[in-house]
């Protein structure tokens, strides 16, 4: 549940990100115990996907003393993180974490920790539960930033523009249509004109811990990158419902496909990188929806859900072994480099090579320097 990321100035620094420190320490937990089952320490891949992914971005960015792994795998990363405040931010008024104390009878203040410490569970559960319920996509807590001592002591923007992380080879890559599940609010909302405008306005807003930074010309920059009954936005079978397409398309590119170019165009001097945009829509799965989030999964970690996948399926699944045990996928997929900026589209029938410009436009304008101070990412 959400409270196992829970932000506040009176959380010790040591205890932000609670959730990243119990990742490093599984991964301390490989080193030391992998060889007596036949594992290799010094050949420790990481994966994740969505959070996951943003997870292994994090342990690339702010990696622990001692090397844990040698390469990772991000599907659909999240930069790593879609925002990152300041612990001291969830401590405002309607902010989650005064939220939390209020809803469980805790004061505010130096002594509101303790406090939260002598809830007993089921209570502390269910306040928290209902909070994460009411929240955008149940995205109640993100990671914090912290004084000195904690997981991440400044925001990942600034530290990527440095080059600061951990230099191994990496592979990552977003779907076609990131954006709709996300967004599933957003339709049938019948708006047109100003109040679709504002309705869109209102789901940025939505997105984030803290709102208070976002000035009105960046709302007015997104609102007309993303126009109204644009039928290119979206799902790609044209859903017709602008609002949701609008809101899809935004939260895909500046969650996901921003994140990973932000990251890439960093990063590609420093380290083998390697790019894929997924577009293969799987038979049987919603046209509304597209290529969502999370839908090559299935072809990945189970039985796949239609036969004419099969063939498709196993190269994917290969690709990402051939990096697991190589460092590279093999010689159909192009490195990614600062010259060539080559992803592979990976489609049945039609994995190739293809330039990473598209939307770049909207990509470059998420990635300025503003939006990233204004979204704290």
């Amino acid at each position: 549940m959400g409270i196992s990321k829970l932000a506040s100035s009176h959380v010790a620094p040591e205890d932000l990100n609670a959730g990243l420190l119990d990742q490093r320490a599984a991964l301390v937990f490989v080193q030391e115990n992998i060889a007596p089952f036949g594992g290799d320490p010094s050949k420790v891949t990481i994966w994740g996907q969505s959070a996951g992914a943003g997870s292994v971005h994090a342990q690339v960015l702010y990696p622990a003393a001692q090397p844990l792994f040698r390469a990772g795998i991000m599907d659909s990363d999240t930069g790593p993180f879609k925002s990152a405040p300041e612990a001291s931010v969830y401590d405002e008024p309607g902010k989650p974490y005064a939220r939390l104390l209020s809803a469980v009878d805790c004061p505010a203040g130096p002594a509101s920790f303790a406090c939260l410490q002598r809830v007993s569970l089921p209570i502390l559960e269910n306040a928290s539960n209902a909070m994460v319920l009411d929240t955008l996509n149940d995205q109640l807590w993100e990671p914090a930033l912290g004084p000195k001592g904690s997981f991440a002591t400044e925001r990942p923007s600034t530290k990527i523009d440095r080059g600061d992380f951990f230099h191994i080879p990496l592979i990552s890559g977003t779907n076609l249509n990131e954006g709709s599940i996300f967004s599933e609010n957003l339709e049938n909302e019948n708006l047109i004109g100003a109040a679709q405008d504002q309705a869109l306005r209102q789901f940025v807003f939505d997105t984030l811990i803290d709102d208070s930074p976002v000035t009105d010309d960046v709302l007015d920059k997104i609102v007309a990158l993303y126009p109204a009954n644009d039928s290119s936005l979206g799902a790609p079978f044209n859903t017709g419902d602008s609002l949701f397409d609008r809101g899809s398309e935004w939260y895909g590119e500046n969650m996901f496909l921003s994140a990973r170019r932000r990251f890439f165009g960093a990063a590609a001097p420093l380290q083998p990188l390697f790019a894929y945009f997924f577009t293969e829509f799987i038979p049987g799965n919603d046209p509304f929806l597209g290529v969502f989030h999370s839908s090559e999964l299935s072809l990945l970690f189970s039985a796949v859900p239609d036969a004419i996948e099969e063939d498709f399926a196993n190269t994917y699944l290969d690709f990402y072994l051939n990096f697991v045990n190589n460092l590279n996928p093999g010689p159909a997929w192009p490195q990614f480099t600062s010259e060539t900026k080559q992803v592979l589209q990976l489609m049945r029938d039609n994995i190739t090579a293809i330039p990473d410009e598209f939307n770049a436009n909207r990509t470059d304008f998420l990635s300025t320097a503003k939006v990233l101070a204004e979204f704290q990412k």
